[in-house]
């Protein structure tokens, strides 16, 4: 009895214990993708999302994120870059990669992937329109009292202007690094 409890604890750390530590590869994020498209439409509709976060999830605290219906939500709307209130496997992809961005100690690393992540068209800046997913996504978090419209609008316009050096139109990556003060 004593050797086997000795055999077990030999000090080396298990494959499971090692996935474990280690945010899922992009491989481990597309077979969970997979599993959780059930209409095979390549797009995760939310029950299909949770489906996806319950596989992708590394311990007991990540699965009651799957099962929190207002987290869901806030985590789909957050990454729905086309707004069709589907994830697609590269949506999914930017999720992933803002939840490692959070563990990331770098600060300029995390804020890189921030970045990608609202880049939503990929070119490299964040539009006007963009920026307004950042707002409403700040809020969602922090439970902000909800703006008209109009108020929105003049808050972007006024973020843009204050932020966009070089006038046209969209924020760099400087840009935005100015903008959060992290440059």
């Amino acid at each position: 009895r004593e050797a086997n409890r000795g055999a077990s604890c030999s000090g080396q750390i298990t494959e499971k214990e090692q996935r474990d530590k280690m945010p899922p590869t992009k491989e481990a994020v597309k077979e969970a993708f997979a599993k959780a498209d059930k209409d095979g439409n390549g797009k995760l509709s939310m029950n299909e999302f949770k489906v996806a976060l319950t596989e992708l999830a590394e311990d007991d605290e990540d699965r009651k994120v799957g099962e929190n219906n207002e987290t869901v939500k806030m985590l789909m709307t957050m990454v729905d870059g086309d707004g069709d209130k589907m994830l697609s496997c590269d949506e999914l992809l930017n999720l992933i990669t803002l939840a490692t961005a959070e563990e990331e100690e770098d600060p300029k690393e995390k804020l890189k992937s921030i970045f990608r992540l609202y880049d939503c068209d990929g070119d490299g800046f964040i539009s006007k329109k963009e920026l307004a997913k950042i707002i409403k996504h700040m809020k969602m978090l922090y439970d902000d009292d909800e703006d008209s419209p109009g108020e929105m609008k003049r808050k972007i316009n006024m973020m843009m202007v204050m932020a966009d050096e070089d006038g046209d139109g969209k924020l760099s990556y400087d840009e935005f690094c100015k903008m959060t003060n992290s440059d």
